[in-house]
């Protein structure tokens, strides 16, 4: 496994809007505590559920896009794995 791919703002809209399947996205920053406590699980979820979902991060504070796209999609914490509000949220029962 090479890993989880850390993309930018301007890939965006080709790896996750784009993207032929369901995409997580986590949002971080290296100084977040949370962030680092979540990374193991985080890079071990593809181990699991990569034939269903693909999964990617990006680092919020990398640049002021990165920071910008977060906020428009209602980030306010890191770290936070979002799904865009276009897919269908599903019930389990």
């Amino acid at each position: 496994m090479t890993g989880i791919p850390d993309i930018q703002a301007e890939s965006f809209e080709d790896e996750v809007k784009n993207a032929g399947g369901a995409v997580v996205l986590e949002f971080w920053i290296r100084s977040c505590s949370g962030c680092q406590k979540f990374k193991p699980v985080y890079d071990r979820l593809p181990e699991v559920m990569s034939d269903r979902l693909r999964f990617l991060r990006m680092n919020m504070m990398k640049s002021i896009e990165n920071l910008r796209l977060a906020e428009g999609m209602g980030v306010v914490n890191s770290s936070c794995a979002a799904r865009p509000r276009r897919w269908r949220r599903t019930r389990r029962r």
